[in-house]
C-alpha cells in the first residue's frame, strides 16, 4: 500500500502545488492520498504566536497532529515532502512528527524526484508554466497540464481563481478529448475557439 501511495502522490504532487506557492505537503482524510486533498496552508491557525514562539518543535508538532490533522480535519494519512518544514521558525519537519505520538495517522515521505536529470518540484513547474514551456511542464507533472473550467459559450470560467496559467498567447488544448485552441488574452477571460455545450470541462494544454 505504501509503495502505491508514494507513487500516486509523486505523480500529482507538482500538479496541485504549481496552482500556488505552497508547501509540499498534502493531507488526506478517509481516504488514501491519491491526490493531495489539503496543504498546511489550509489549517486552521494555531494560537498567537506569543503563547507558540518559545515552544519547542515537538510542542508545535504535537498540536498540529492531535488538535489540527486528526481532531479538526480528521485527518488519517500525510505525504509529505522530503524539504517539507512547517511551524515556528520551520522547525518542524517530517523528523519530528514522526517521533511525536501520533496513534491514527499514517505518515509517508515523498523523496527527491527528477525527470530527465531535472530536478521535479513545484518551483520548478510554476516556472515553466509562467514561460509557457507546457511541453516540459508536462514531462515534469507525467501528465498535460490543466483547468477545471466552465466553457460555456467557449469562454472559460476557472474553477480555481489561483490558477497559474500561461503568458498571453494561443495555446493548444483539448477540451474532454476535443481538440481546440485556447486564447489567453493580455486582458480579459481565456476563451475557446469554438463553443461548448457542456459546461464543466478539463482543459488539457497539449504538449508540442
Amino acid at each position: 500500500m505504501a509503495d502505491r501511495i508514494i507513487r500516486a502522490a509523486r505523480v500529482n504532487q507538482a500538479a496541485a502545488l504549481a496552482e500556488r506557492p505552497s508547501s509540499t505537503a498534502s493531507v488526506s482524510a478517509n481516504a488514501a492520498p491519491t491526490a493531495p486533498a489539503a496543504t498546511f496552508s489550509r489549517l486552521p491557525r494555531l494560537p498567537p504566536a506569543r503563547r507558540q514562539k518559545n515552544m519547542a518543535p515537538a510542542g508545535v508538532t504535537v498540536v498540529i497532529v492531535r488538535r489540527d490533522l486528526i481532531g479538526k480535519l480528521g485527518v488519517e494519512t500525510l505525504v509529505m515532502g522530503y524539504n517539507h518544514h512547517f511551524g515556528h521558525n520551520k522547525e518542524g519537519d517530517y523528523g519530528s512528527l514522526r517521533s511525536s505520538e501520533r496513534p491514527t495517522l499514517r505518515l509517508y515521505r515523498i523523496e527527491p524526484f527528477s525527470v530527465g536529470g531535472e530536478k521535479v518540484s513545484s518551483t520548478v513547474v510554476r516556472s515553466l508554466v509562467e514561460h509557457a514551456e507546457m511541453a516540459r511542464a508536462a514531462r515534469m507533472l507525467g501528465h498535460p497540464y490543466l483547468l477545471m473550467a466552465d466553457v460555456a459559450r467557449g469562454s472559460l470560467r476557472i474553477d480555481d481563481p489561483y490558477k497559474l496559467l500561461p503568458p498571453a498567447g494561443e495555446y493548444p488544448v483539448t477540451a474532454d478529448g476535443v481538440p481546440a485552441r485556447l486564447f489567453i488574452p493580455s486582458e480579459g477571460a481565456p476563451h475557446l475557439d469554438r463553443p461548448f455545450t457542456k459546461e464543466k470541462s478539463i482543459i488539457e494544454f497539449t504538449a508540442l
